[in-house]
């Protein structure tokens, strides 16, 4: 039971950490694909702002060149009394037919673009709604978290108030030993093995109740290292580990002992 329970525990741990870790990569690829759309959306806007006022500056271009030959071909009417140049009146024609065309793609232009250009701004504008209600939330929590810490400040400071009156005022109990009788003792575990088959196992409370358990069993095995590397420590500044020299001083120990054994069978030995 105790290996099954050992290996449910640890399969569930692996569970929740990867579960953890494909939420915490998820969330960060759609943050990235949401700020790589809102830049390439502001990207479109800033390149369509350049191609429509190059666009609009070559209109104003050929309209400023139209009303200058115009200018002339009235001046030639009015003052000079002389029919214009067919060449002047060509270029008119020309201007006025390639401004038309250049103000008709214009046009289009706008019409194609103005509806992207909303759809950037409604996502730029859910950005930052977006954005405002993430701080607000973690103002609030931040809020939520200060109040919490102060609450766990006073409760522990009145456990250790409390912890400090039960040491200087515990009374001294002699050890009680209720006997009970064999019959007594089988009908009591058996309501208990009724109680254990009656209750409905609830799995999820029981996650919660082993992760708590987890996270408490690191946080004292964490401290427990903790005071023992403390505890090492001050062992080896004081040095009151016994120096024996290592492996050389073992092998020394060793050859001198085998010198002395050879030497007290050789002493022993009968002379003939």
């Amino acid at each position: 039971v105790r290996l099954a329970y050992g290996n449910f525990r640890k399969e569930t741990a692996d569970v929740v950490g990867t579960l953890e870790q494909q939420c915490s990569e998820m969330k960060a690829a759609m943050e990235l694909e949401r700020v790589r759309q809102a830049g390439s959306a502001r990207a479109f806007i800033t390149e369509s702002q350049k191609d429509m006022n190059n666009r609009t500056e070559a209109v104003f271009d050929r309209i400023e060149d139209v009303e200058s030959i115009c200018e002339e071909i009235k001046r030639d009417i009015t003052q000079r009394r002389a029919a214009p140049s067919e060449a002047r009146m060509n270029a008119v024609r020309d201007g006025l037919r390639e401004m038309a065309k250049d103000i008709n793609e214009l046009k289009a232009h706008v019409e194609e673009t103005q509806p992207r250009w909303k759809r950037a701004w409604e996502e730029e504008l859910q950005a930052v709604v977006s954005e405002q209600q993430f701080l607000k939330e973690q103002v609030e929590l931040m809020a939520e978290q200060e109040e919490d810490y102060e609450k766990l400040m006073q409760l522990f400071g009145q456990l250790e108030k409390l912890i400090q009156l039960q040491a200087t005022h515990r009374p001294k109990k002699q050890a009680v030993l209720n006997v009970v009788s064999a019959e007594e003792g089988y009908m009591q575990l058996n309501n208990v093995m009724q109680e254990i088959t009656c209750i409905a196992p609830d799995s999820e409370r029981r996650l919660k109740a082993m992760e708590q358990a987890e996270k408490m069993r690191r946080i004292e095995q964490a401290g427990r290292v903790d005071e023992f590397e403390q505890e090492l420590g001050n062992f080896v500044t004081e040095k009151k580990l016994r120096p024996t020299g290592g492996f050389e001083e073992a092998e020394r120990l060793r050859e001198v002992r085998r010198k002395n054994t050879m030497i007290a069978m050789l002493s022993s030995k009968p002379k003939p």
